[in-house]
């Protein structure tokens, strides 16, 4: 089984996309792991996709997460990574001891809403009534550059 989480000083870091490294870990042949920065730095798109590709590449199934954004969990659940949300801090090298029993530590994630929402996210795909006050639209992308609509809808 390989498990991926993010890490900062030896310990599983709070937030999966904020953290400074990422560890794959082989439970099933300790010499079989690598450890890479986060991509992601500025919080971009691009980034965020690097870390689900190099999870991909590296053969991830689980990932362990102290918190998580509901974007990166759609991602994470999109190629079959299941992800588990631990229930406290915990030691990078105290993971091993329950690779088949991590509901003892954690709790399982399989519904995106399960996930924070992104309050940057929401910002960037807001509508202004006219008035001054955002509103979220659903109802269609934008396509303009100031990221806020104008729209006869509201």
């Amino acid at each position: 089984m390989k498990i991926a989480f993010p890490f900062q000083k030896d310990m599983v870091a709070n937030h999966f996309c904020k953290a400074g490294d990422f560890c794959c870990w082989d439970l099933d042949d300790s010499q079989n792991h690598i450890a890479f920065t986060n991509p992601s730095t500025n919080d971009d798109c691009a980034g965020h996709q690097l870390i689900v590709e190099r999870l991909v590449d590296f053969g991830v199934s689980t990932v362990l997460v102290r918190q998580i954004g509901q974007r990166m969990l759609s991602r994470l659940l999109d190629k079959s990574i299941s992800v588990w949300q631990l229930k406290g801090p915990l030691a990078a090298q105290d993971l091993a001891q329950y690779q088949q029993h991590w509901e003892q530590v954690a709790t399982a994630l399989t519904e995106v809403s399960q996930g924070r929402e992104s309050v940057k996210f929401a910002q960037k795909h807001s509508c202004s009534d006219g008035c001054g006050a955002k509103q979220t639209c659903a109802e269609h992308e934008h396509h303009h550059g100031c990221g806020h609509c104008h729209c006869s809808h509201h």
